[in-house]
């Protein structure tokens, strides 16, 4: 009888919250104009700045002030590092290596290419230097069998493979522009273009390509969130959480312990944006409509309710925590803020249910579904 009430519940939230949840994308611009109150701001910006919330993350920003907290996330290294997360994390040395150390161990497939082919050397280094022709040999395993390339083995001078890549323009900002202006032309090249250019570059110039770091983003990120549209009604919760952001969100508001990720990753999977999957270099769409739809909600129901019945592998989840709480109070704990009176009134309907019942049922519902 109480699986029964359940899915009932589950039912009525996913057919109260469908048109809802659509209705709620296409804002009117007018409502961009209307400032949010000072708890819709820290719900907010934990929304759009973290990937969910969790318990007591609302209180904590509270505590610290609003633009202090901002600040701390604009500037990540400043942040204390989690202990149990590093405790996780620290059989994986490539998450402390330098943009240096990772183009060292970690080469660019242009460069494994190239060296493969003989047309870049191999490191001085014994130890570097197995590593590199253990990775060339997996690909000369790859191509055995295909025809080689018109003209292997021969190398145009620098100058002259620059000129035949690029406009006259784009050459002179390849050989006196910026870093930024230098890396942004490499990477606009087809890959075996760019192991083209790699191959007649002088080692210094292939290196400083190679371990640029990415462009300064923190300024515009700055400018983004002071804006009076990111503070406003039109802007608040009308976003539909990708796959991604529903897994990881959910794992966040339940406070789980994950001991093994892989579980997860089929989760994304399954609902729609498998990680490293996507071919086209766009990515996964961020239009709310992607996500909205019968089937999408139904799945991620269906995920909601295993993760909070503790059903996923390797992922450990702490309904003790819940107590014995009103179905409401759950609700209002897992959805810091406004709760639609469409999900109010299903979880009326789920009286009896027990708590990770509702934790699974409100994680699936449409409210939660929003950022």
């Amino acid at each position: 009888m109480r699986n029964k009430t359940a899915w009932g519940f589950a039912l009525a939230l996913l057919l109260a919250g469908f048109p809802v949840l659509a209705a709620r994308a296409k804002k009117k611009d007018a409502q961009f104009h209307t400032k949010l109150i000072a708890q819709q701001k820290i719900v907010h910006a934990l929304n759009r700045l973290t990937f969910g919330l969790r318990p007591g993350d609302v209180e904590r920003v509270r505590k610290t002030g609003l633009k202090k907290w901002i600040d701390q996330q604009l500037h990540p290294d400043q942040i204390a590092e989690n202990p149990v997360l590093e405790a996780k994390l620290r059989p994986l040395d490539s998450l402390r290596m330098s943009t240096a150390e990772m183009a060292k161990h970690y080469p660019p497939p242009q460069v494994i290419r190239a060296m493969a082919r003989g047309r870049v050397p191999f490191p001085d280094d014994p130890e570097e230097c197995r590593r590199m022709e253990r990775l060339a040999q997996r690909f000369k395993r790859r191509l055995d069998g295909q025809p080689a390339e018109p003209g292997a083995g021969t190398k145009a001078p620098p100058q002259t493979a620059i000129a035949r890549l690029f406009s006259p323009e784009q050459a002179r900002k390849m050989r006196a522009g910026t870093p930024e202006e230098r890396l942004q032309l490499f990477f606009s090249l087809p890959d075996e273009q760019q192991e083209a250019l790699l191959e007649v570059l002088p080692g210094g110039a292939r290196r400083d390509i190679l371990v640029k770091a990415p462009v300064e983003q923190r300024e515009v990120l700055r400018t983004m969130l002071e804006s009076a549209e990111f503070w406003s009604q039109g802007a608040y919760r009308v976003k539909v959480k990708s796959p991604l952001e529903m897994v990881a969100s959910a794992v966040r508001a339940l406070n789980a312990d994950v001991e093994t990720a892989f579980p997860l990753g089929q989760q994304i999977a399954q609902l729609g944006a498998p990680l490293y999957r996507k071919q086209e270099p766009t990515g996964y769409p961020n239009a709310s409509e992607e996500w909205v739809n019968t089937t999408a909600l139904l799945a991620r129901m269906n995920f909601a309710q295993a993760l909070a019945a503790g059903k996923l592998p390797g992922v450990r989840v702490d309904v003790a925590r819940l107590g014995k709480q009103d179905p409401l109070e759950i609700a209002c704990a897992l959805v810091p803020g406004e709760i639609s009176g469409e999900t109010r009134a299903a979880i009326s309907k789920g009286e009896g249910t027990a708590p990770q019942q509702v934790a699974g049922l409100v994680i699936g519902s449409p409210d939660f579904q929003r950022r």
